[in-house]
């Protein structure tokens, strides 16, 4: 279940994020179909694992798919990035303190820390208040999620970071770290690095050329 990091380009590839641009430098590991469930695709199976939500019913006998997607990740992170790469990731909608925070994130920054200690992991920005998150139905408008952050400062200079999240759909949330970073920091260069890349599903004739 290896992803292939392919670039995001207009005209090429299926489902092109909205609010991206054709300057926008940003790479996808796999695909996650919309609305697909568990087992639409390797990409949907992963993504649920890895966003399991420690309030979920059963989760104490389930944690294991937790810990291994994100190892899944931070591997296939890990192998994508060339050496003493500066990174973040996109914070979650939940703050630290609030009884639905899921520690992904955290999971998975202490996996690849392990694998490359040579990899310089920023926390850049921080949420100012638990909102809905927008694979829930929260907003995607532009600069709705660049209002909800705070800036929290690099630990050190760089040209060049590379911005992490687990599935791309809009891009508005990347966008708007991108925006963050450029307007406070010295760095001039952004990627985009997703593990999954939202798509629709097949529509009917498509499935039944598929059973076809």
């Amino acid at each position: 279940m290896s992803g292939r990091w392919t670039r995001i380009e207009r005209g090429v590839t299926q489902a092109f994020p909205n609010a991206l641009s054709d300057e926008d430098v940003c790479w996808y590991a796999r695909e996650y179909v919309k609305s697909g469930g568990y087992s639409a695709s390797d990409g949907n199976q992963l993504i649920a694992n890895f966003k399991m939500s420690p309030n979920s019913a059963n989760y104490a006998s389930r944690q294991f798919y937790k810990d291994r997607a994100c190892s899944h990740f931070a591997k296939e992170v890990a192998n994508a990035l060339l050496d003493n790469v500066s990174l973040c990731v996109i914070p979650t909608s939940k703050k630290p303190d609030s009884p639905e925070f899921d520690p992904r994130w955290m999971m998975f920054i202490r996996e690849l820390r392990r694998i490359r200690s040579d990899l310089i992991i920023e926390s850049p920005f921080e949420i100012i208040e638990s909102h809905q998150c927008a694979h829930h139905g929260g907003d995607r408008g532009t600069n709705v999620f660049y209002n909800k952050l705070r800036w929290l400062g690099l630990t050190q200079m760089s040209d060049s970071i590379v911005v992490i999240d687990d599935v791309i759909t809009s891009g508005n949330h990347f966008v708007d770290c991108k925006r963050m970073l450029l307007e406070n920091s010295t760095v001039r260069s952004v990627y985009g690095l997703f593990w999954a890349l939202a798509i629709d599903p097949p529509d009917d004739d498509q499935l039944e050329l598929l059973e076809f």
